[in-house]
C-alpha cells in the first residue's frame, strides 16, 4: 500500500501556438490544476492554479475530438448534363 501520493505534473492540454500548458498533479483528496500562459514576444508569463476535488481520482483525460473528414459526394454535377 502507497503511504504517500508521488508529486508529478501531467500535461494534459498543449495549445497548437504552444503559448498555453495545462497541467495536472495527483493530490491527497483530488488534484492540482496548474495553467502556464506565456508569450516570449509580449514577454509575457501568467501562471494559475486550482484544486479540483476528486476523492478517488476517478478523473480521466481523453483524447480532444477530432472532426472526421467529409465524405467525398457522391453525385457529380455531370450526372445532370442532359445528353
Amino acid at each position: 500500500m502507497q503511504k504517500k501520493i508521488v508529486w508529478q505534473w501531467e500535461l494534459i492540454e498543449n495549445s497548437p501556438n504552444g503559448n498555453t500548458q495545462v497541467y495536472r498533479a495527483k493530490v491527497i483528496g483530488g488534484w492540482v490544476l496548474w495553467t502556464v500562459l506565456q508569450d516570449a514576444k509580449l514577454k509575457m508569463l501568467s501562471t494559475s492554479q486550482i484544486f479540483i476535488a476528486d476523492r478517488d481520482h476517478e478523473w480521466v483525460v481523453q483524447a480532444p475530438f477530432v472532426e472526421p473528414p467529409a465524405p467525398a459526394p457522391t453525385v457529380k454535377a455531370a450526372d445532370f448534363d442532359p445528353k
